[in-house]
């Protein structure tokens, strides 16, 4: 994990891309920088997030994740920084007070930080689910019997969301989207990919796996 996330910053410092203005680009141009597409579509950048799971769930497996309070709230307080910085606004002060390779860092280091906190919170999680079951309300539980093809299909059916809320297809709407319209977007997704998503679940998903279980057992 750690050589895969040297290797993020390695090309961060060596590639001509401003990593200053790695994100701004982005929003400014409405489509990914070269170093963007690189970190975010090759195998080979996205490997962290990949290794980090493994490793959780064989720490899941084997128990090793710490069960006290202390776990949740150092992963919280991790997440919640991450995700705090403004990275989106280019008058911030984070821009003038912080240099290209500190941000090379953030970039690089950023989303394998923000993996392992979020895991580690996940695990925490399920291994106290397992020792004192939780009772999960029924519109949560729906979402998650089915939260394979929730997650497969939830991105076309925002776009749906969004073009019925906007009434448009223009992308330059979406930066003067107030709080409601997030929210309406936010339900009719949910709506529509539950909608979508049950009859996947079982009619396809749950046959298969009955069929796959049968054959290997």
């Amino acid at each position: 994990i750690i050589a895969a996330a040297l290797w993020r910053f390695i090309y961060l410092t060596s590639q001509p891309e401003d990593a200053t203005q790695f994100f701004l680009t982005m929003l400014e141009t409405k489509t990914s920088s070269p170093a963007g597409f690189e970190l975010y579509f090759r195998p080979w950048f996205r490997l962290p997030a990949f290794l980090m799971g493994t490793i959780l769930a064989f720490m899941m497996a084997a128990r090793m994740i710490p069960k006290t309070t202390i776990t949740p709230i150092i992963a919280v307080l991790v997440i919640g920084l991450i995700v705090w910085l403004p990275v989106q606004d280019k008058n911030s002060a984070i821009y003038s007070q912080f240099g290209e390779t500190v941000w090379a860092l953030y970039w690089a280091l950023g989303p394998v930080v923000f993996a392992r906190a979020f895991g580690f919170l996940m695990v925490w999680g399920l291994l106290r689910g397992q020792e004192k079951p939780w009772r999960i309300v029924a519109p949560l539980r729906a979402f998650s019997t089915n939260i394979f093809s929730v997650y497969l299909f939830h991105m076309p059916f925002l776009a749906v969301g969004a073009i019925i809320v906007f009434r448009t297809m223009d992308v330059t709407a979406l930066g003067q989207a107030g709080l409601w319209q997030i929210l309406a977007v936010f339900v009719l997704t949910a709506c529509l990919t539950y909608l979508f998503a049950w009859p996947l679940t079982r009619f396809v998903e749950q046959p298969l796996q009955k069929l796959i279980r049968r054959k290997l057992t």
